[in-house]
């Protein structure tokens, strides 16, 4: 059946509406596909803007801290203050030129500055490092005032220099002796901002044509780009654009605007960009991106259009088309999300997003793990599983709080329990609100950051500072920085106490050891000085202060000196006047109890040689005798030891409270009489209870013996006893013990040994690294001159390499030795010459050598030039006093008379050249010969009779 025109028009028109239909709908779904795509783009561009730029402000941030808190140690420092110290005033101070360029060299090498630059209080430069570096009179005329009057380091911000056109940041330090004083001159940092900040502010974290990071400050009515910009080279600090261009993103920045805005940048160009602060500067950070690269995905939208609707036949091709450049936005846009997540960890920093409404919390994978979330398949988790994950929530959701209702910035810093059970964490977190385009709050969009390590690290520091600060603010000790003039910088509350000073009079008075300090103990100070400066500490000893009120207190002192010129000391103080105290009554009272016990047994003796007298006369003496026991018995009550006193039948005589109250004996078991009632009670209390009653029998097995014991208690008290027998006349009638509680004394003097056995380590131990560096630098010559083709410069460095030897086998004897101030110069004879002998391949049996036998002791400040001397000596016999294979001896006596060091060396080869004149020798053996003897202000006298005599005396 044929169809008729008017059927095939119609049919033809279903078609065309079918076709129409199809193509609309392949148009509309293109359409709404390119659209969402759209706004998913413009999604992650502008999270990666507020990413980038939120990241490198906190870069930035952490930079200049780290910068600035250089500046803070450096003006704590001692080393500059006291060179210019030295410089101005006086040679007070061990610090040399070479000390300070070491530590500049360190801080340029280790923080990559341009230079640093020592001034004195008038601008004019001590020391450069490198020698290039300096500071320019601008620079100088604007900063220098601010900083000598400054007690903190001032940053100067980035500025270009009007004379050398260098762009650059510095930081000026108050050099000072000591807070409050007057700046002896500055120390002045200076950065190079294109080494680390600039690059930093110009890298992109993906490939882009357009997107660029800047950062811009407010100057008048201009905003300054502060750093070299992609698209205008040389811009850093020469480009400005006035404040009134509202529509231009640096413009907003400098007036406040943060989060995302769009707008024209600096070319004219439409751009979106991300700007926020960087805090403690007056630096504000542009992230942007032009508008043409983020919709430059969707520029074909409109050649599909027109294409579908004049060539509908290749609708198909192009729905194809699309269908790839949709995959292709898709893969790039997984890839970019890739990016930012892997950079989200490297940094440990997750990105959230809080929707007001709904209660729900979006966060990266980075934050989930943080937080222990496992993954959901919307990606929003409940709000109340991110504050669960608190300690404490309250405050937390306080501050999300008054972000949403009060608009207070969120910046905060607090602990979480992981959901998935690990360790606790320490997160960083900052968020803002975004509003509707009603003005109304949607959201709330944040960073946190994993500072765990950070944290813990701050946290150790704080409770060691807590520590130190708890020991020199002890009760017990009284503690004291000063120097060995008399000097007293600080002292604790425990000192004050003793000196009888308030805090304000004694830094009013400005107190000086002399003024506490009584004549007759300042040559035993002076000794102990002494002691300290070769040892680095001195014994404790006692003495006495005068106190405020004029008084006197005793005191158990010793300290410690510090540095390497050890002129600064760490004291410690024990009041000890109690103790002395108790020391005197007791003696007091012994003398007292001796003479009674004198008087009252002549009084028995009297009354024994008349027994046979009146009965008047002897009711007389027992009254007497009542009188005396009752006076003996008060003084028994009046002495701070317990006593106790027992009969020969072992039953209790006299016992004072004290003796009760020591050994928390019972009231019933003391009035029951038996000694041995007794012995059980404190047998029990005893930590050793065998050889506690071991002691007692052996003493009642001997009744002559005077005995002395120490007795730890249980409670980890410790008592000193002394027994001896109780006597009328010669018949022994009882025993006396006496109990001391040393307690007290015994754990000072464990505190004391403790210390000194830590002090007396460690200086062997810088002994030995004193000889380990001896030893490389005798390697090292030794190397060199095998290394040498000239003789003579392999003689002079094997002179020198016997020199070192000598000196470091001084230190070697010293850490070997029991006594770390004097060592066996005798034995130390033997070791050198055996070791210069073996150095020169010098045969025994040609040229012998005799030393003396007997032992001499010296302390290490002679030890070494001594050594340096006889090392010289041996040298010059064995290089010139045996030529042509010649046999003699050397002999070499070092004896100790009256107070005196003699050293007399002989050999026997052929002597002295004649025209050789030994008052102003030219040869370098000879000068440091004549030299080490001054040092040890000796006399030296040389006989050229048969070979060469020398003959050296010092003092001890």
């Amino acid at each position: 059946m044929i169809s008729s025109p008017s059927e095939n028009k119609q049919h033809f028109l279903y078609l065309i509406l079918g076709l129409s239909l199809v193509f609309g709908l392949i148009i509309l779904i293109g359409y709404l596909a390119v659209e969402s795509q759209h706004q998913e783009t413009e999604k992650q561009i502008t999270t990666e803007l507020e990413t980038v730029a939120q990241l490198k402000a906190k870069t930035i941030t952490d930079w200049y801290h780290e910068r600035y808190s250089d500046a803070e140690v450096a003006m704590v420092n001692q080393i500059p203050s006291q060179y210019l110290y030295n410089l101005e005033v006086s040679q007070k101070y061990d610090v040399s030129r070479e000390d300070i360029i070491a530590w500049f060299d360190s801080l340029v090498a280790s923080y990559d500055y341009r230079g640093i630059i020592l001034l004195n209080r008038t601008g004019e430069m001590v020391i450069s490092v490198p020698d290039t570096a300096s500071v320019s009179g601008y620079s100088s005329d604007t900063t220098l005032k601010r900083a000598l009057d400054s007690d903190t380091p001032l940053f100067t911000d980035i500025f270009k220099d009007p004379e050398s056109g260098i762009i650059q940041i510095e930081f000026w330090v108050p050099v000072r002796l000591r807070p409050g004083e007057r700046s002896l001159g500055v120390l002045v940092f200076q950065i190079d901002p294109g080494r680390y900040l600039f690059p930093l502010i110009q890298t992109w974290p993906t490939p882009t044509r357009s997107a660029e990071s800047l950062i811009v400050r407010l100057v008048g009515d201009e905003v300054l780009f502060l750093n070299d910009l992609r698209h205008v080279p040389n811009a850093s600090l020469s480009l400005s654009i006035p404040a009134s261009k509202e529509n231009v993103p640096a413009v907003m920045a400098a007036k406040g605007y943060k989060g995302i805005v769009r707008g024209d940048d600096y070319r004219g160009v439409p751009v979106v960009a991300s700007i926020t602060n960087i805090s403690d500067t007056p630096w504000f950070i542009v992230a942007k991106i032009d508008q043409d690269e983020i919709y430059a995905h969707f520029t074909e939208f409109s050649r599909f259009v027109m294409g579908g609707i004049v060539l509908l036949l290749c609708i198909a091709g192009l729905g194809v088309l699309i269908f790839w450049k949709t995959r292709e936005n898709e893969r790039e846009l997984t890839e970019l999300n890739h990016r930012l997540t892997e950079a989200q960890r490297a940094g440990r920093v997750g990105i959230w997003e809080y929707y007001i409404k709904t209660g729900k919390v979006w966060a990266t994978k980075e934050a989930c793990r943080i937080y222990g979330l496992s993954p959901v398949a919307d990606g929003l988790h409940d709000i109340t599983e991110i504050l669960d994950c608190i300690p404490d929530r309250e405050r937390i959701s306080t501050a999300i709080h008054d972000l949403i209702e009060r608009n207070i910035p969120f910046d905060t810093t607090y602990r979480i329990h992981p959901a998935d059970g690990s360790e606790d964490r320490y997160l960083s977190s900052i968020g803002e609100l975004h509003y509707d385009e009603e003005g109304k709050p949607v959201k709330v969009f944040g960073v946190i950051q994993d500072i765990t390590e950070k944290y813990l690290l701050i946290e150790d520091l704080r409770q060691n500072q807590e520590k130190l600060s708890a020991l020199f603010n002890s009760r017990i000790l009284g503690s004291v920085f000063s120097d060995i003039h008399g000097s007293i910088f600080e002292a604790n509350d425990e000192f004050l106490r003793i000196i009888g000073y308030t805090r304000e009079e004694f830094l009013r008075d400005r107190v000086k050891w002399t003024d506490i300090t009584p004549p007759e103990y300042h040559a035993r100070d002076a000794e102990a000085i002494t002691e300290a400066q070769q040892t680095g500490v001195c014994s404790p000893y006692e003495k006495q202060y005068i106190r405020k009120d004029g008084s006197r207190i005793w005191v158990l002192t010793g300290y410690v000196l510090l540095g390497e010129a050890r002129e600064e000391a760490v004291a410690f103080v024990l009041d000890i006047s109690t103790s002395k105290a108790n020391e005197e009554r007791i003696q007091s009272l012994n003398l007292e109890l001796e003479e009674r016990v004198i008087e009252r047994t002549n009084q028995l003796q009297f009354i024994n040689e008349e027994l046979q007298a009146e009965v008047q006369e002897r009711r007389s003496a027992e009254k007497k005798l009542f009188e005396t026991l009752s006076v003996l018995s008060a003084t028994i009550e009046s002495t701070p030891d317990g006593i106790f006193v027992v009969d020969n039948n072992r039953n209790i005589s006299v016992y004072n409270k004290i003796f009760a109250d020591m050994w928390q004996i019972p009231d019933s078991v003391l009035r029951f009489g038996d000694e041995r009632a007794v012995l059980k009670e404190q047998a029990v209390r005893v930590k050793n209870p065998g050889y506690f009653c071991s002691r007692i029998v052996e003493i009642y097995q001997n009744p002559e013996l005077d005995s002395f014991d120490v007795i730890e208690l249980a409670d980890n008290r410790i008592f000193e006893r002394t027994s001896r027998p109780q006597r009328i006349e010669y018949t022994i009638v009882g025993r006396v013990f006496s109990y001391h509680d040393v307690t007290r004394q015994k754990e000072m003097e464990e505190q004391i040994a403790t210390s000194l056995r830590e002090k007396e380590i460690l200086l062997k131990e810088i002994h030995h690294r004193v000889k380990n560096n001896m030893q490389v630098v005798s390697s090292l010559l030794f190397m060199q001159s095998r290394l040498s083709e000239d003789p003579r410069l392999k003689e002079i460095l094997l002179e020198s390499q016997n020199r070192v030897k000598s000196i470091a086998l001084v230190h070697e004897e010293l850490y070997q030795s029991m006594d770390l101030d004097r060592i066996d110069y005798t034995r130390y004879l033997r070791k050198i010459t055996r070791n210069i002998f073996d150095t020169y391949k010098v045969d025994s049996n040609r040229i012998s050598l005799r030393l003396s036998e007997e032992t001499v002791y010296l302390t290490i400040s002679k030890a070494v030039p001594c050594s340096l001397i006889v090392n010289e000596l041996i040298s010059n016999s064995l290089k010139h006093a045996f030529p042509e294979g010649r046999s003699g001896k050397v002999s070499i006596e070092f004896v100790l008379s009256q107070g005196e060091y003699i050293l007399i060396y002989s050999d026997n080869g052929v002597g002295l050249p004649p025209n050789l004149r030994i008052e102003s020798p030219k040869t370098l053996g000879l000068e440091l010969i004549n030299g080490l003897v001054k040092q040890l202000t000796g006399t030296m006298k040389i006989d050229l009779g048969e070979g060469i005599r020398y003959e050296i005396r010092f003092p001890e």
